[in-house]
């Protein structure tokens, strides 16, 4: 799936192939928990992060382009195994890659975190990919230092300035899903850095989480955003590659990882549109 994504933008004459820097947190990997200073460091990294994407006002599926403008390709690809949410690739030579879980059964919102996440593995444990990719598979130290990366990188404190109304009161139901629509984020998330921000007490964090819990959004999430269309810079590559007639059908249907048949009919399609435009 790798192989065939590089390939695509290879076949379109693009050099770009990025690996982030990498930064080496003083944490030991046996802490049960992140201490304040590493959580002071990962913020001031997220900002220094954010600034080098070009995030700025960018929210949602938008963060995608995003990565994708620097370098570093994101894909998207429907995985029998619901429990398994991503996985980051790194290579000298081809880059830095993540591929992340389309499940439809997975909210839309734990993909865009997800993204995050893989991307603050890649920044914080570069040492621990072996065979080219890792995947997490346990709840350590490190998976707890990308969730938080994740978090503050989706809900930076500046972002939160909008809602100070809403933020000085006690926060109800109804407050909590209009901010994390706003922001097109989890509500488990927002929860979160709300709560390293101060902005809730754990007290207050904890019952939300029970409250959570109770109504059934330990995997689902409240008032989800809608399925977005994915893998839309690759498949706008081999567009552009069979209309200039540099591939045929059955490359089209073996970089897009599809049938022949499908293959055909996207060809269809964007010859029509074509002839439409």
């Amino acid at each position: 799936m790798i192989n065939r994504v590089y390939e695509i933008y290879e076949l379109a004459g693009e050099k770009i192939s990025y690996l982030p820097q990498q930064y080496n947190l003083k944490i030991d990997s046996k802490e049960k928990q992140i201490p304040k200073e590493i959580k002071l460091q990962i913020e001031q990294i997220v900002l220094e992060e954010r600034e080098w994407l070009n995030i700025g006002e960018s929210r949602g599926e938008e963060i995608t382009e995003c990565f994708e403008n620097k370098g570093i390709r994101i894909i998207f690809e429907k995985f029998d195994m619901p429990d398994m949410f991503g996985v980051s690739a790194l290579h000298d030579q081809k880059g830095c890659f993540i591929v992340i879980n389309d499940d439809e059964n997975i909210p839309e919102e734990r993909k865009i975190f997800s993204i995050v996440h893989e991307y603050a593995h890649i920044l914080f444990d570069r040492n621990q990919y072996r065979q080219v990719i890792l995947q997490s598979t346990r709840r350590n130290i490190y998976e707890k230092i990308a969730d938080k990366f994740a978090g503050y990188f989706l809900i930076p404190r500046k972002s939160l300035a909008k809602y100070s109304v809403l933020l000085k009161s006690q926060l109800s139901w109804n407050d909590l899903i209009y901010i994390k629509k706003d922001l097109r984020v989890s509500l488990k998330a927002l929860l979160h850095v709300l709560n390293d921000y101060e902005y809730i007490s754990d007290k207050e964090y904890q019952k939300w989480l029970k409250y959570l819990n109770m109504k059934g959004y330990t995997k689902k999430e409240p008032d989800p955003m809608p399925y977005f269309k994915k893998n839309t810079a690759h498949e706008k590559i081999v567009r552009m590659l069979f209309m200039k007639e540099q591939i045929g059908i059955n490359k089209v249907a073996e970089l897009l990882g599809v049938s022949v048949e499908e293959a055909r009919e996207s060809a269809k399609k964007w010859m029509m549109d074509e002839r439409e435009g």
